[in-house]
């Protein structure tokens, strides 16, 4: 009787400790496992609620002129180059009308509501990585002028681009606003007009008077 109670004993530790064996090693891989679904469901869920910035503002850069002959009017005019330098295609300018107001040494004033785009009249658009010319100054007759359109125009081939107001030899501040919708940018130059009427722009941070 003795022999079969220990017998029993026996087999009821071996029973207990192999149990305890196994599952200790079965543990860590029930444990991990949530773990690893918590890790991807967490990643699945991170990645599905990134959505991607995307800039819509466009970006717009004035500092470069060309002198160009307008065959239509017979008369040169001094283009300011305007850039979006933007790469989202959801960044163009729109509505981008532009101010150029003029200030001579002496105080005196020239002032242009609506500067007169070469592209498309007085208001005009422009897409991502497109440029488009903004008519700072004309030259009739060896003088030189800030000009206008006389109304709205959809090409600048119209003859009807106007000067305002003699732009006279001296050194100018050229202050130009570029305005569209939800945006508004402002460039200064030094417009420098010799006595021959050459004209020379120089992009600057501030007035100098």
């Amino acid at each position: 009787m003795g022999i079969i109670f220990a017998a029993v004993t026996i087999f009821v530790w071996v029973f207990i400790i192999s149990w305890h064996v196994l599952w200790k090693k079965q543990s860590p891989s029930a444990t991990a496992e949530p773990s690893l679904n918590q890790s991807a469901s967490a990643s699945a869920s991170a990645s599905a609620g990134l959505t991607p910035s995307v800039d819509t503002r466009p970006e717009l850069t004035a500092n470069t002129f060309s002198v160009e002959w307008n065959q239509t009017i017979q008369k040169s005019v001094l283009l300011l180059h305007v850039q979006n330098g933007a790469t989202s295609p959801l960044a163009s300018a729109k509505n981008v009308v532009a101010t150029i107001g003029y200030k001579r040494e002496d105080g005196h004033a020239v002032g242009v509501d609506y500067g007169a785009w070469m592209e498309r009249g007085t208001i005009t658009k422009i897409e991502t990585e497109q440029t488009k010319n903004l008519v700072v100054a004309l030259t009739d007759n060896g003088k030189n002028f800030a000009a206008t359109w006389t109304g709205p125009r959809a090409k600048f081939t119209d003859p009807d681009l106007v000067p305002i107001g003699e732009l006279t030899r001296g050194r100018w501040m050229m202050v130009v606003t570029i305005s569209a919708e939800n945006y508004e940018r402002i460039f200064r130059f030094l417009l420098t007009i010799k006595r021959n009427g050459v004209m020379k722009c120089t992009p600057v941070q501030k007035s100098p008077w």
